[in-house]
């Protein structure tokens, strides 16, 4: 005879539901849950490690940049050049790209901070006059940038001036090829590049007059040498001529007798 339906509700609730006997064995997983619910209560997990800290934390700019951006120097070329390799050489060409995004992390702002001080150490006190409220690294590289684009036309006039004017008087050759050498560089920068040709002519035209003779036969010569040779060979001039004056009073005491033993018998010769 069949079961009713109220017995086979009774067999299933007995078997599976309750609290205990057979079920449970036949079931090993129904206490699984109230174990595994409080598990991560008893489990402890390392902390994360420190963030690593970035490299161009540890440089010294003055490791890298031996000047100091002065509008007197017209370095702001050469200033340029090397702060973009030091930015490129560790990766944070980013912060001179755009300001810190306003949900910026404090490694992100410590970074940001650390290149701004950097920068900031590498300006003469004229510059830092000039850059008021630059607190970013974006910032300060734009006001800097600005400082030296504006007014492009009236900036090339003076640099133009300046290169024209310029000789040698009593600077040594080379002091005389760096100083026009660097107002070629500011020139470049405004997009007024220099060249080669006229470059050493100038050089030449403002070659002291004690030098003369070598600058006659440079400018003569046909095509004109590079700067390089030019310069090269003017410093070379120079040197010599150096060694000559030293050598003249030796000379001239060697000549009039008064220089050696020989002068010294002489003259006691003729006392006698």
């Amino acid at each position: 005879m069949d079961k009713g339906w109220g017995e086979r509700a009774a067999e299933l609730h007995s078997g599976n539901g309750g609290g205990g006997g057979e079920g449970q064995e036949d079931n090993p997983s129904a206490t699984a849950p109230a174990s595994s619910q409080f598990a991560p209560l008893f489990t402890s997990t390392a902390p994360p490690p420190p963030p690593a800290k970035h490299p161009i934390l540890n440089v010294d700019i003055t490791n890298h940049i031996k000047f100091l951006l002065n509008p007197a120097e017209h370095n702001y070329h050469n200033w340029k050049s090397f702060f973009l390799m030091v930015l490129l050489r560790y990766g944070v060409m980013y912060l001179i790209e755009h300001p810190p995004p306003t949900n910026a992390n404090i490694q992100y702002l410590e970074l940001d901070t650390h290149v701004a001080l950097a920068m900031y150490a590498t300006l003469s006190d004229q510059i830092i006059d000039h850059m008021i409220g630059a607190t970013t690294t974006f910032d300060l590289w734009t006001q800097i940038r600005d400082y030296f684009l504006t007014n492009r036309v009236g900036r090339y006039m003076m640099l133009n001036r300046q290169y024209r004017n310029l000789k040698q008087c009593d600077l040594s050759v080379d002091e005389y090829a760096r100083s026009m050498k660097l107002l070629t560089a500011g020139l470049v920068f405004i997009d007024h590049a220099v060249s080669e040709v006229d470059l050493t002519t100038q050089f030449l035209h403002g070659i002291d007059d004690r030098l003369d003779t070598i600058r006659v036969v440079l400018g003569d010569t046909v095509p004109l040498p590079p700067f390089e040779t030019v310069f090269s060979l003017l410093k070379l001039a120079e040197e010599n001529l150096a060694q000559r004056t030293a050598d003249a009073p030796a000379t001239v005491l060697a000549i009039h007798g008064l220089g050696g033993p020989s002068g010294a018998s002489e003259s006691s010769s003729g006392g006698s």
